[in-house]
């Protein structure tokens, strides 16, 4: 944890997380820092909001409707993005996992939609974009390769004709 920042709690996050309109306005700061891009010929910020549903713009560009979850597995869901936000951050907080039937009395769902759920959360934490760059914090692992000598009562023994 970065020193200063206090862990998120379940109940600040639905209520930073309470309506459709605010799930929607932290997705788009997301996925979209330099305005709304179009999915279907790229144009960056020559996007209008429809008024109709939250969430969904129309491209000047090449007139065609998208929203910030297209293209993802968020998209055309019946579940509230509420729901997805809470559970991607269930999921990634628990040093574990979680399974689906605990996500599901947490959620209040069904047992076969949270396993949907999960699942779709899994492949999208999953997705390779690239290697990491920058700073890279870590915690509980062990990274690099084990020593060449185990030390035993006797003293230290060579790792190859221990396991060989």
């Amino acid at each position: 944890m970065k020193p200063g920042r206090d862990p998120l709690t379940i109940a600040a996050l639905q209520a930073r997380f309470s309506d459709e309109a605010k799930c929607f306005a932290f997705l788009e700061r997301i996925r979209w820092p330099a305005g709304p891009a179009c999915p279907h010929c790229g144009a960056i910020e020559r996007a209008s909001r429809t008024k109709s549903r939250p969430g969904q713009f129309v491209c000047l560009g090449c007139a065609r409707s998208f929203s910030v979850t297209s293209g993802t597995p968020m998209h055309k869901t019946h579940l509230p993005i509420c729901t997805w936000i809470i559970a991607a951050y269930l999921i990634a907080s628990s040093s574990k996992g979680i399974s689906s039937l605990k996500l599901a009395s947490l959620l209040g769902l069904q047992y076969r939609t949270t396993w949907h759920l999960v699942h779709r959360i899994r492949a999208m934490m999953d997705s390779d974009l690239g290697l990491l760059t920058g700073i890279v914090e870590l915690d509980e692992t062990y990274e690099g390769r084990l020593t060449a000598l185990f030390l035993t009562k006797a003293g230290p023994v060579p790792l190859k004709g221990l396991f060989a």
